[in-house]
């Protein structure tokens, strides 16, 4: 569920690297995500990546996943599966 003080629909071409953040909210826990949704998107692809995902390299090739998707016309969420919290505490 997107947090309800920012929700909106979003129907809009979010262009290349102009992806919209977004805020998931379940119970207790609020995790953070970019949602990229290109032009005449078919679908969504989920891209949830851990603390282990935290090096600079693994990033960068997530962002590439993103965008090879998207191109493809596939809408794509990424999100931390860490709160910032989380990710301070270890």
């Amino acid at each position: 569920m997107i947090d309800d003080s920012n929700e909106k629909a979003v129907s809009a071409d979010t262009g290349p690297g102009k992806g919209l953040l977004v805020r998931i909210a379940a119970e207790a826990v609020s995790l953070s995500g970019i949602l990229n949704i290109p032009a005449q998107s078919h679908g969504i692809v989920i891209l949830a990546h851990g603390i282990e995902a935290a090096t600079e390299n693994s990033h960068q090739n997530l962002i590439a996943l993103s965008e090879a998707l998207n191109q493809l016309s596939l809408a794509t969420l990424q999100v931390d599966l860490f709160s910032s919290d989380e990710l301070a505490f270890d």
